[in-house]
């Protein structure tokens, strides 16, 4: 860890971050369980898309902090797998009726795979 971080900065960042993490879950979610076009669009728009920035900017700055680069295949991975998740994401909200299993598949285990590779951090 950074010694110019101070101590009580991480563990917020941390928890921030998770919170961030459990928007974009909830944001996915309500795509594919909202009832009418307008909440889906809320719920990408306005609670997974902003997530998922938050996710990323702050898992840049937990990688600075630690001193991991960036460009281990954990972080890729997590980036990629986070990419394909959104864009399904918002396609489906993109126009009302496409909500089907396969944009849901797309949506929901890439994303699910990416908090993977957040928690376990392989290679």
């Amino acid at each position: 860890m950074d010694p110019s971080l101070p101590l009580w900065a991480f563990p917020l960042l941390q928890c921030v971050k998770l919170l961030a993490v459990i928007g974009l879950f909830v944001g996915t979610s309500g795509v594919f369980f909202a009832d009418d076009h307008q909440r889906q669009q809320r719920a990408a728009f306005w609670l997974a898309g902003p997530s998922l920035g938050v996710t990323w900017v702050l898992g840049f700055v937990l990688a600075w902090a630690r001193n991991i680069s960036t460009l281990t295949p954990w972080i890729v991975g997590a980036m990629l797998l986070s990419l394909i998740s959104i864009n399904a994401v918002l396609y489906t909200a993109g126009k009302p009726g496409r909500v089907t299993k396969t944009t849901t598949l797309v949506a929901i285990v890439p994303l699910i795979l990416s908090v993977a590779l957040m928690i376990y951090r392989p290679g």
